[in-house]
């Protein structure tokens, strides 16, 4: 019995360390992933930017790119909805993004959220728009999109767009069944699994 109980005790003390050692262990790989994706993290204006490593702004000064966020204003507005406004936002005349505004309330603004945020700055999915930072603030939050050049589907859908394009039934097949592969990537394939919660035509975006 006093054999047993001992061999019983050793398990128990090493599966509380490989728990132990597990965790410290996500915990700086988590850190290290954050610091190798992460361009920077300023405090500006009564809130937190947070930017993503990819190509496209290697070459971008912080505080150019923090400076013309703060300052898009009602001519700027592409699109709005219920959750909020976006923006067009262009720098120096070559680098273009879309910026969401989101209404105050329309999100939990703590770790939560920020959480997320860095889970899909992680995503590279031909099907899903590329996020390249956010803005933090205590009455709303900035997202930063790649911008889509030809808007929403429901533009398109609704005779809202400026060319009034009719969409074949061919076209719309593709559009459905991309949206479909980015969905499923979402909820099935990241790890931890993104919900997106909110899935309508205005928010799938057509590049082309």
């Amino acid at each position: 019995m006093a054999n047993d109980l001992g061999i019983a005790f050793y398990i128990t003390i090493c599966c509380i360390f490989f728990i132990i050692s597990k965790t410290i262990l996500m915990i700086l790989l988590y850190k290290r992933w954050k610091r190798k994706n992460t361009i920077y993290e300023h405090d500006f204006s009564g809130g937190k930017m947070v930017m993503f490593r990819s190509p496209l702004l290697q070459s971008l000064s912080s505080d150019v790119f923090l400076e013309n966020t703060l300052k898009l204003s009602n001519k700027d507005i592409i699109g709005a909805g219920g959750y909020g406004t976006v923006y067009k936002l262009m720098i120096n005349e070559t680098m273009v993004f879309a910026v969401k505004r989101l209404n105050r309330g329309t999100t939990d603004r703590d770790k939560g959220f920020e959480r997320e945020l860095e889970a899909m700055a992680d995503i590279k999915h031909r099907n899903i728009v590329t996020l390249h930072g956010y803005y933090t603030h205590p009455h709303y939050n900035l997202l930063i999109y790649e911008l889509m050049p030809n808007g929403s589907l429901d533009s398109f859908l609704h005779g809202k767009s400026m060319d009034d394009k009719v969409l074949d039934w061919p076209t719309r097949s593709k559009i459905a069944l991309g949206a479909a592969r980015g969905i499923a990537y979402l909820h099935h394939d990241c790890i931890p699994h993104i919900i997106h919660r909110d899935i309508k035509s205005s928010n799938i975006l057509l590049d082309q």
